[in-house]
């Protein structure tokens, strides 16, 4: 499989940062570990998510403890509510359209917002 850009990345931290502690939490779905373990992505393309997620989320001012917990998160939520060609689909048309699906930044949302209330 070849490396896949994730232009969503981009989507999930387009917002300031500082805005998203003030939003609300957004529900991602059921993460059971019947649920994750059945949409466990491959490894290479978990490996590039979380590449391409800490990279932006580091350049968007996180540190590197908070970009890990911010993409591990988003990872986990999407594992939780898409197959991986669900997920790869979803990644081309957003890189077709220069868009995100609003599912994907309100997980972004939704992690970011977890992991500024563990600081």
């Amino acid at each position: 499989m070849n490396s896949i850009a994730f232009p969503l990345v981009s989507n999930l931290l387009a917002v300031p940062l500082a805005l998203l502690l003030g939003m609300p939490s957004v529900s991602a779905g059921n993460l059971s570990p019947q649920l994750l373990a059945q949409n466990q992505y491959p490894q290479n393309l978990r490996e590039d998510y979380l590449r391409s997620c800490k990279r932006r989320a580091q350049s968007e001012g996180l540190n590197q403890a908070q970009a890990q917990r911010l993409c591990q998160c988003t990872l986990s939520r999407f594992q939780a509510r898409f197959t991986s060609a669900q997920f790869v689909a979803l990644n081309r048309r957003a890189s077709q359209t220069g868009q995100a699906p609003q599912v994907f930044t309100d997980i972004g949302m939704a992690c970011y917002r977890q992991i500024g209330n563990s600081n």
